[in-house]
């Protein structure tokens, strides 16, 4: 007689209960392949009713099931909410998403795979964690380095001297203003010196991490007749102001190259070339053109002027080019003046340019020169024989000295100075 089996059918609803199935009775073994998938099973909802999960859990019910867990459908779709919290974007969430849906806020990038969840919906100042694979989170930029100021919607760094520009939180792009140490000018009617190179760049991007700021310093004059030295470079962010170019004095000496040129000494006649200036950073130096008149330095906006002839058939020193205004820090200043070119007897001296330039020295009853102003610290005026230096962290060219016997010395160049901002 052949074994008949018990089917579903012949066993009343119920009839068999939990309680009546020894534990461990039913094994994986026992049950065909696919014969209990998940539209039979039922779940508990808050009032005990059985009740079916939908086709969005199911997948958690089956881990449920997976795991050894006993799934309350309500409990958990309740935890989870109808995912209005959850974000789905090409682009990554930014500080001033600013979600309703606040703290805990889930933002999904389609195009990296990277997860963030909103850790802070401080408004406008969000923070972001990445809790994916990626590494960094959006969260505001926060800086440190140089005195730190905040001017209408910037925040600015501004460094007088070398230090480093730290960046511990967020990236952002920012604007930076380098200006390298002036030239020193020419001791014996000497030539000024070369303003510094000045450079603005906008849109760098910053990101976590400390970067080196290095203030160039100005060149300096030498103590008896000759020619001054080179400014030093200003560096930060990966870019690099040139220094000044000298000025030369007591002898026929081509005039230093750099940022901008420095000027030709009045011994030096019209066969000699001033020194240039670099592209995008500064102007050419002036040179004499008549005896005894020293050419000025070049300035960020300006050539130096050449020595010009004198009534007396002596020369006057040429006036130091012009600087260039930057206002990232509030102030109208204007940077890198060139030096001005000393004279001979009782001629004029030049003038410091717009910026810092340093006004050239005179001789007996001559007229010195002026040191320029409009700039965070003005350039010093010439006084009798010796030149005016550049001003601190305007870049400016030193002023050239007077003949005076060969006694006179020349101005050392200003230092250099960095500014950076960014919006807050």
């Amino acid at each position: 007689m052949a074994n008949t089996k018990i089917t579903s059918r012949v066993i009343a609803d119920d009839a068999v209960t939990t309680a009546a199935i020894a534990d461990d009775a039913v094994t994986s073994a026992l049950i065909a392949d696919d014969a209990v998938n998940i539209g039979n099973i039922n779940t508990t909802d808050a009032s005990g009713g059985a009740t079916n999960p939908s086709a969005d859990g199911q997948a958690l019910v089956a881990k449920a099931l997976t795991d050894g867990y006993r799934l309350d459908w309500q409990t958990t779709a309740s935890a989870f909410g109808d995912l209005s919290n959850v974000t789905v974007s090409a682009s990554n969430p930014a500080i001033n998403t600013n979600p309703s849906t606040g703290v805990g806020t889930v933002w999904l990038n389609s195009s990296t795979g990277n997860i963030y969840v909103l850790s802070d919906a401080t408004t406008g100042a969000n923070v972001w964690t990445n809790v994916g694979t990626g590494t960094s989170n959006v969260q505001p930029y926060s800086a440190s380095g140089g005195t730190k100021t905040t001017v209408g919607s910037y925040t600015v760094h501004t460094f007088t001297s070398s230090a480093n520009y730290v960046v511990s939180a967020g990236a952002a792009n920012v604007d930076i203003l380098l200006v390298a140490g002036g030239g020193g000018a020419g001791s014996n009617l000497g030539g000024g010196g070369g303003a510094g190179g000045m450079l603005v760049q906008t849109g760098v991007a910053t990101s976590t991490g400390t970067y080196s700021i290095v203030i160039g310093a100005g060149g300096t004059a030498p103590s008896s007749a000759g020619a001054g030295s080179q400014g030093t470079n200003t560096t930060g962010l990966g870019y690099t102001a040139i220094g000044g170019g000298f000025g030369t004095g007591g002898s026929a000496t081509t005039g230093g190259s750099g940022g901008s040129g420095g000027g030709v000494s009045g011994y030096a006649g019209n066969s000699v070339a001033a020194g240039s200036g670099t592209a995008g950073q500064g102007s050419d130096g002036g040179k004499n053109v008549a005896s005894f008149g020293a050419g000025g330095g070049g300035g960020k906006n300006g050539v130096g002027d050449d020595g010009a002839p004198a009534v007396d058939g002596n020369a006057n020193g040429g006036d130091g080019g012009a600087g260039l205004q930057n206002n990232y820090d509030g102030n109208n200043y204007y940077y890198a003046g060139g030096g001005g070119g000393g004279s001979y007897s009782n001629c004029v001296s030049g003038d410091g340019g717009i910026g810092g330039g340093g006004g050239a020295g005179r001789e007996a009853s001559g007229t010195a020169g002026t040191g320029g102003g409009s700039a965070r610290n003005a350039g010093g005026n010439g006084g009798q024989s010796d030149g005016g230096h550049g001003g601190a962290n305007t870049g400016g060219g030193g002023g050239g000295a007077a003949h005076a016997g060969g006694s006179g010395t020349g101005g050392n160049g200003g230092s250099g100075i960095v500014i950076l901002r960014y919006l807050t």
